[in-house]
């Protein structure tokens, strides 16, 4: 999903940002490279990875305090 300018101004406009030409083309690179990322990573096959609430959990053995 790549992004264009007009994309850049309206999410600028509902974030209330004004941002200068040179602004809006500096944004535009981040996010379409944000989305890129976030693509390659929906492409991992993720099927049966337990998910961790932990980072920790991966190492240790970590138990929650929970309320009764």
């Amino acid at each position: 999903m790549a992004l264009t300018p007009s994309d850049v101004q309206r999410i600028a406009h509902l974030a209330r940002l004004e941002l200068s030409a040179a602004e809006q083309a500096a944004m535009l690179v981040q996010l379409n490279g944000f989305f890129s990322i976030v693509e390659q990573m929906s492409a991992v096959d993720t099927a049966g990875v337990e998910p961790l609430y932990t980072p920790l959990s991966a190492v240790t053995d970590v138990t929650l305090r929970l309320r009764d």
